[in-house]
């Protein structure tokens, strides 16, 4: 490297913040990156490349956004846990709301890896501008750490993709802390699909060679009822184009209703057909405050619907919170309960929940055949028998196997033991329903 005409950079951070903001925050890679991510977006950023380097066991964030010039590296880059200055649009692009609040998340490059380097690049210069830090030498540092600057005609040739970018960020995380797995790389693209596909300007992520879808979050497509709160029927009909989903507006209590629209709150609460729809960690309610998730279980800290959580899922829009005094917990473990309107928030979001679970019963109940196998639901058997039943049998029965769901809708193969289990059940519910009277039975089951 050459060096900048021996111009340093100086950090002003505690050590332990080093060790709390670089490594205890972020409990695993997804959400590391993700912070990297989000200070691509916050900076203009179109485009974003994330390249693993197996062969030295290294990984590279890049991004084409305004990048930074010494003399802001100086002013927004070095004071860690400083609010975070706003960007000033480049190119022609519109305002973006930022996803960072206090310029912590840079440090997150050290939860992946000991060591990394920084290479800059802003529109009015023709040299990458470079420095690097280690995680070791910054903790026995104290409270200043100091690193010297270079300025690169070319970047290194294992980075020499990037050359063509007019300006950009480029973070070369070394020595990684732990070897990228495929599920690792699974739940990042995960992760990062739910992080940011609520941008809606130019902004695509590359994930080792793969785009990262951020038109919808996955589970979209295997949602099929939603209670929603805050939109219009056009604006959830927008989000949700697929006319199978049962959609309904809440109608529940007024406070409610009066505490969504004075924060000008917007949401859903949905369930899917099978838990397996639902992959690892996401049969939860996320809250967006500015389109960067604030908590990713707002109701963690309450007691679970059981049977429920394992079908539901939601996403709650809740920009109000930008406006609060530090709302979210520095441990990025989500929206701090300690400050009244987030609690506030959280138990108007747990009423919703019950409020859900109450019409998600109805729901199940009047579709609880079709859920049941193809091979059982076509038994000639027991069509004759379903169409025997009054009204009031029919929703006993709705009722009596939802009560089974949870062995019904198991990810099991559906082999010849499968369907005996399940055929012995529907047995078992016939003969109560022909055996025991309806009224009797629907007051014992409530």
């Amino acid at each position: 490297m050459q060096n900048y005409d021996q111009k340093e950079l100086t950090f002003s951070v505690a050590n332990n913040a080093v060790t709390h903001l670089g490594r205890n925050l972020y409990s695993s890679a997804p959400p590391a990156l993700a912070e990297l991510v989000a200070n691509s977006y916050d900076a203009y950023a179109t485009n974003v490349i994330i390249s693993i380097k197996e062969n030295d066991n290294s990984l590279v964030i890049a991004d084409n956004g305004k990048g930074l010039n010494f003399e802001e590296f100086e002013s927004k880059y070095v004071t860690i846990g400083t609010k975070k200055q706003d960007e000033i649009p480049f190119k022609g692009m519109d305002k973006r709301e930022p996803m960072g609040q206090k310029g912590i998340g840079k440090l997150s490059a050290f939860s992946l890896g000991e060591e990394y380097v920084v290479y800059s690049k802003t529109l009015d210069s023709k040299q990458w501008l470079s420095f690097e830090l280690k995680y070791e030498d910054m903790i026995e540092s104290g409270s200043k750490h100091t690193t010297t600057v270079s300025l690169l005609e070319k970047l290194p040739d294992e980075l020499s993709e990037f050359q063509i970018f007019e300006s950009g960020f480029i973070i070369h995380c070394k020595k990684l802390r732990k070897k990228l797995t495929k599920r690792t790389r699974d739940s990042v693209i995960l992760q990062l699909s739910r992080r940011f596909y609520l941008t809606q300007d130019d902004f695509s992520i590359v994930y080792d060679d793969k785009i990262v879808s951020l038109e919808t979050n996955f589970y979209y497509q295997n949602l099929e009822y939603v209670i929603y709160f805050g939109y219009s029927n056009d604006e959830i009909n927008n989000i949700f184009k697929d006319n199978v989903i049962k959609k309904e507006k809440f109608q529940g209590d007024s406070n409610i209703l009066c505490f969504i629209e004075d924060n000008g709150i917007k949401g859903w609460v949905g369930s899917v057909s099978k838990p397996k729809e639902l992959k690892e960690n996401t049969d939860n309610i996320i809250v967006y405050s500015n389109g960067k998730i604030a908590d990713e279980d707002i109701l963690k800290g309450k007691t679970e619907a059981r049977i429920a959580k394992s079908y539901m899922v939601g996403e709650i829009q809740a920009n109000y919170f930008i406006d609060l005094e530090d709302p979210i917990t520095s441990s990025r473990q989500g929206l701090d309960d300690s400050v009244s309107e987030v609690k506030d928030f959280i138990n108007t979001i747990e009423n919703i929940r019950k409020y859900f679970i109450g019409k998600w019963d109805v729901f199940r109940t009047s579709v609880a055949v079709e859920k049941l196998p193809e091979k059982i639901q076509k038994n000639q058997s027991y069509q004759s028998w379903l169409n025997t039943l009054t009204p009031d049998q029919k929703k006993l029965n709705g009722k009596l196997l939802t009560l089974f769901s949870a062995k019904i809708d198991e990810p099991v193969e559906h082999d010849d033991s499968y369907y005996e289990e399940v055929n012995s059940m529907i047995t078992a519910i016939a003969s109560v329903i022909n055996n025991i009277e309806t009224d009797e039975l629907i007051k014992i089951i409530n």
